[in-house]
């Protein structure tokens, strides 16, 4: 590989949720990341600022891989999908949806991917018309409305064990309804490489990818042995984050399938005009 013709660190997106935790925790745990600097954000945000190339790879959107492809790379092999439940995309809402047609839905601003399979959901699966909101308010204006609303995150995760405690409101995982209507994973989110970093930085890219993929092999180790690192977010018992993290997958093989439905469906109902070209940099 060429020479690179800077010394700049590399600049890697951080998503701060509790699904990317054992994935952060091994890169930075167990490898030299001198030469890196994590930038953190919500998935939104780090979708604007790798579209800006104010990041030089991040794990984002991938429907905005798709909206985007023609300026993009992915590192193969890795994703953050949901086997079924996903347990931390979730509507929230007042009544069953399928006793009402042509209502709001408050949707949180902070995912893009999250909102292409809420309309996925609603107009391909169960038939149901409804208005989605983007507000970063998204409780108190649908308290405030009577409407469903849309978390993601550790946000989700906190209001559904709240709302399971309290017995109140319907509660829909999109991972579990999209694997219900399609018997496939769901891809909530691909590491992407900015192409002109590729461009300019891929020697520094290349080697990043390959600690990526061995991080990935001792993050699943990390849960498997209840290693003390995966206990230090005491937030949340034991149980709750084995069973967590045990319904994400963090490879991009079966996953592969529901990826390519997910565009297909999304281009369907215009929210890309066709299914991308998947474009894997080169790990040799």
């Amino acid at each position: 590989m060429e020479e690179e013709m800077t010394s700049e660190p590399l600049r890697v997106g951080e998503i701060p949720y509790l699904n990317m935790f054992p994935l952060f925790t091994s890169l930075k745990n167990y490898f030299n990341n001198r030469d890196i600097e994590f930038i953190r954000g919500h998935p939104a945000e780090l979708n604007l600022k790798l579209r800006n190339n104010l990041i030089d790879v991040s794990p984002s959107s991938s429907i905005e891989y798709a909206r985007k492809y023609a300026r993009y790379f992915l590192i193969p092999d890795i994703s953050v999908s949901s086997r079924r439940k996903v347990k931390s995309v979730i509507l929230f809402s007042p009544f069953e949806l399928e006793t009402k047609n042509d209502f709001s839905i408050f949707v949180t601003p902070n995912s893009d991917t999250a909102i292409t399979l809420l309309k996925i959901i609603l107009r391909e699966f169960i038939g149901i018309k409804a208005s989605l909101i983007s507000v970063k308010e998204t409780e108190k204006m649908a308290a405030k409305e009577n409407s469903p609303y849309l978390l993601i995150g550790d946000d989700a995760i906190r209001e559904s064990i709240k709302r399971e405690k309290a017995k109140t409101s319907f509660q829909y995982d999109l991972g579990a309804m999209w694997h219900e209507f399609t018997d496939l994973p769901f891809v909530f989110a691909l590491w992407i490489v900015n192409g002109e970093s590729y461009a300019n930085r891929k020697k520094s890219i290349v080697k990043f990818s390959r600690k990526l993929l061995d991080a990935k092999k001792i993050s699943l180790n990390l849960i498997r042995y209840r290693n003390e690192k995966m206990l230090a977010n005491d937030s949340y018992p034991w149980g709750f984050l084995n069973d967590y993290w045990t319904n994400l997958s963090y490879d991009l093989d079966r996953e592969l399938e529901g990826l390519l439905k997910f565009f297909e469906l999304s281009a369907k109902i215009g929210e890309i005009e066709n299914s991308p070209e998947l474009r894997f940099i080169d790990l040799l």
